[in-house]
């Protein structure tokens, strides 16, 4: 009898999800890239990203089930972080920059215009280039871009197109750095919550 009644009540929520119109929004955002962790971490130690507040941005591609109070979210999201070099003279840095494609779920709370998402994709993470300067003579070290598993997950709000929103979005991809014809790998946890503003149509 169990039985029958799960696969009636599978039955009925596939009927639903088959049969009621998806309702789908593109979606622009933008807004600030707070880093946080060993991300932002100035400590002498192995794995300090040393990040600074930035900014970020992306668009969003939303599919929802009007009867159910779940969809599916696609994005990308890109940040900007430039780094702090400290008290360090003659060392220059280009900034971090985080490419984050993502997909997962989207869950709303019924008669309230809040949502949570979580996602999984891809960090395709773009580590500084350091310029060093003594005296004369400069030394280049460069990665190339590297990729890793990234998550995000956040919480919104919004009222009518308008949304508001904060997501924490993680990964840790590995960097070859390059200097002359010598090499060293170093992995760089690159954490970030992106607050923004956008609009939902």
């Amino acid at each position: 009898m169990k039985r029958m009644a799960m696969v009636f009540c599978v039955i009925v929520v596939t009927l639903v999800l088959f049969q009621a119109p998806a309702k789908a929004q593109f979606g622009i955002y933008g807004g600030v890239a707070l880093p946080v962790g060993d991300f932002a971490s100035t400590d002498a130690k192995t794995g300090a990203g040393r990040a600074l507040l930035g900014f970020g941005g992306g668009l969003e591609y939303n599919l929802s089930i009007p009867a159910l109070p779940i969809g599916w979210a696609t994005s990308i999201s890109a940040t900007y972080n430039s780094v702090d070099v400290g008290s360090a003279k003659g060392v220059e840095y280009t900034p971090w920059l985080g490419i984050w494609p993502m997909t997962g779920v989207r869950v709303s709370v019924p008669a309230f215009p809040l949502y949570a998402q979580l996602q999984a994709g891809v960090l395709i993470g773009i580590a500084p280039e350091i310029t060093q300067t003594i005296g004369t003579q400069k030394t280049t070290y460069k990665a190339d871009p590297a990729g890793a598993f990234g998550f995000s997950a956040g919480v919104g709000a919004g009222i009518g197109p308008v949304k508001i929103f904060a997501r924490y979005m993680s990964g840790e991809p590995e960097f070859e750095y390059k200097f002359g014809s010598a090499s060293e790998k170093s992995k760089q946890v690159m954490s970030v919550i992106l607050i923004t503003v956008g609009i939902e149509l």
